[in-house]
């Protein structure tokens, strides 16, 4: 084995090691669905990333928005914001 062959098997080996450290653990993508299924039966949502930030929540609402609009593209929702509060509800029709 050449140098360059030792250099790309150590930076395949690397680069899998870091992606298996900075994968996440799901947690975001269980409050996404924790958050739909509590849309779907209370019809509102307040929005609390695990991380407890300002952009952590803003990130989630948008996940959550995102997978709304992907999963139920009938479904309505808007995203409103109180304050610092971040809340999503269910456009039901009239």
């Amino acid at each position: 084995m050449n140098y360059k062959e030792i250099v790309d098997v150590a930076s395949n080996i690397l680069s899998v090691v870091d992606e298996e450290m900075n994968r996440g653990t799901g947690r975001t993508t269980r409050l996404v669905d924790k958050a739909i299924q509590t849309l779907f039966t209370d019809k509102i949502v307040l929005v609390r990333d695990h991380f407890n930030s300002r952009e952590a929540h803003k990130h989630l609402a948008d996940r959550i928005m995102d997978r709304m609009h992907y999963e139920h593209p009938g479904v309505q929702v808007e995203k409103l914001h109180v304050k610092d509060i971040l809340i999503i509800k269910l456009i039901e029709d009239e």
